[in-house]
């Protein structure tokens, strides 16, 4: 009766959740290619070192908005259900990419910018549904097709924004086109047009996640929308933490349970399944066979869920760890009552460290999107003297690079060494890519190696970034077991609105570092490269 399974994920609801991340992605960077020269073509900058500073704000503003209203969506989505916030955030995008096409000025912009980031909440959302119909069988998968799409979306939009920026001298139209005085209307026109087309098919082809009964009251099931119910007990490998365990499936309920670890003796109450939660058990006798345990037996017993004794735990590494991921999380199953408000969120050590982790990797990987333009557009001996096409390009490359590793690599690989290195690796390869970007300045000369170099970089770039920031997306919905599933939402929207914070101020410090650096007269390391050697010096302390 054992055999190696891994559950079907929901192929539709998948389909629609993925149209809309690709819909936020394109929006979210069809603008990077062209958003410096569209400040500087606002004219309230008249050096290079203000551009940078407005760019910066421009960049923030809807990082400001997405903080200010994350956690109500969040909380939203837990209320009314996820459909209805998807719908909202998604006909705030549309209309937001819209409107800012037809910006006239800055003030304008930004104010359009902000909005648009309140009314977002695309990405939290969709975290929580694919928490609400996944286990721990299938939520690497699961969670792999929102890097997929933001690199499809990363392909498309700095591509086509890149080329149909300001297209006016190039196709030879009239002075008194309105393409002349809204050049950057029509990527932001398709923007709005993908997200009609997203609306649409969330309206009629994408089921509620959350499902509530008459009484307003979630109703406790793991039944996912378009899934059979699981009717014999399986057993299955475990991708999410470690490949060295097991996941006993009995029913709709999930249990993680380490290959090392007999069970002795698995029985559940038939009148209390419905509080039986992923991750948890109500009674569990296990037996760790043989009298020692390796360290990569012990760390597979403190990611496991398996109640263990603190005082049996050697080393301080190992005590830490128990302390911060399995004492007070998931795993431990509490004879008091849980706390059921959303407040309980803000009490459950793992979750707030795994929000930390992605809000510190959000600030980096929106701190290099910020730099890349700004670097870029300046002349050697500073920058490569790239316009807004080339610049669209350099991104789509990266995007290609990153929708690959998403879907034939990233799963394979988390599977293979776990989701805490996978973070490390990350964040040591992010720390790398800041350190080549302003090594390209010495291709400048050959443009074959110029692109190789620049498809290197962005591999990298794009790689890393998903080995942190999906990976920490995935701790965010896999601890804090039942307070993550009662408060799914609630738990997205926090991480959302913390990252907002932290994106919020990476393009400010970027930018604002970058115009100093090179404007200051000072020598290395205080010259160009100090802000790319301070981000990468911020990346390696992270590490430790």
């Amino acid at each position: 009766m054992t055999e190696e399974i891994v559950s079907p994920l929901p192929k539709k609801a998948l389909a629609i959740v993925c149209g809309a991340l690709f819909c936020e992605s394109f929006i979210s960077t069809v603008v990077f290619p062209y958003v410096t020269f569209m400040v500087a073509g606002f004219k309230v900058a008249h050096t290079e070192k203000e551009i940078g500073y407005y760019s910066g704000y421009l960049a923030s503003s809807f990082f400001v908005g997405q903080f200010i209203s994350s956690f109500f969506w969040g909380w939203a989505s837990d209320k009314i259900g996820r459909k209805p916030v998807f719908l909202i955030a998604i006909a705030g995008s549309g209309i937001s990419s819209c409107v800012f096409g037809f910006s006239s000025s800055y003030i304008m912009a930004i104010s359009v910018r902000t909005i648009g980031g309140l009314l977002n909440s695309t990405f939290a959302t969709a975290r929580s549904y694919i928490g609400d119909v996944t286990d721990a069988s299938n939520r690497v998968r699961g969670y792999s097709f929102i890097g997929l799409m933001w690199g499809a979306g990363s392909i498309v939009g700095p591509a086509l924004g890149g080329i149909l920026a300001d297209p006016a001298d190039r196709w030879g139209l009239s002075q008194d086109s309105i393409l002349r005085t809204y050049p950057y209307v029509i990527p932001a026109l398709l923007g709005a047009i993908l997200s009609l087309i997203s609306f649409l098919s969330t309206i009629f082809l994408l089921p509620e996640s959350r499902v509530f009964s008459t009484d307003n009251k979630e109703k406790e099931t793991d039944q996912l929308p378009g899934d059979e119910e699981l009717k014999d007990i399986t057993i299955s490998s475990d991708p999410l933490l470690t490949e060295k365990k097991s996941i006993v499936k009995t029913n709709q309920h999930v249990y993680v349970v380490p290959e090392n670890v007999k069970i002795d003796n698995f029985s559940i109450d038939d009148e209390e399944q419905g509080d039986v939660l992923i991750g948890e058990v109500k009674k569990l006798d296990v037996v760790v066979s043989g009298d020692e345990t390796s360290d990569s037996d012990t760390e597979d017993l403190l990611d496991s869920g398996v109640s263990i004794d603190e005082k049996k735990l050697d080393g301080f590494w190992d005590k830490l760890k128990y302390k911060l991921w399995q004492k007070n999380s998931y795993s431990q199953v509490s004879p008091k009552k849980q706390d059921e408000s959303f407040k309980a969120v803000f009490k459950e050590k793992s979750i707030m460290i795994s929000i930390v982790l992605l809000s510190f990797g959000g600030m980096v990987t929106i701190g290099a999107d910020e730099l890349f333009p700004l670097w870029a557009m300046n002349p050697p001996p500073v920058g490569i003297g790239f316009t807004a096409d080339l610049i669209g390009i350099s991104w789509s490359i990266g995007g290609v690079t990153l929708a690959v590793f998403q879907g034939l690599i990233y799963p394979k690989l988390t599977q293979k060494i776990g989701l805490l290195p996978m973070v490390r690796f990350g964040a040591l390869g992010f720390a790398v890519t800041y350190l080549c970007y302003p090594s390209l300045v010495f291709l400048r000369g050959n443009d074959v190696l110029l692109w190789f170099g620049i498809g290197g970089v962005m591999f990298l770039r794009y790689v890393t970034g998903s080995m942190n920031g999906t990976t920490c997306n995935i701790l965010v919905n896999s601890v804090g077991g039942e307070i993550t599933k009662k408060h799914r939402g609630v738990v997205n929207g926090l991480a959302m609105s913390v990252s907002g914070i932290t994106r919020a101020l990476a393009p400010i410090m970027v930018s604002s570092l970058f115009a100093w650096s090179n404007t200051n007269g000072l020598d290395f390391p205080f010259n160009q490269y100090f802000t790319f050697f301070f981000m990468s010096f911020l990346l390696i302390i992270s590490i430790g």
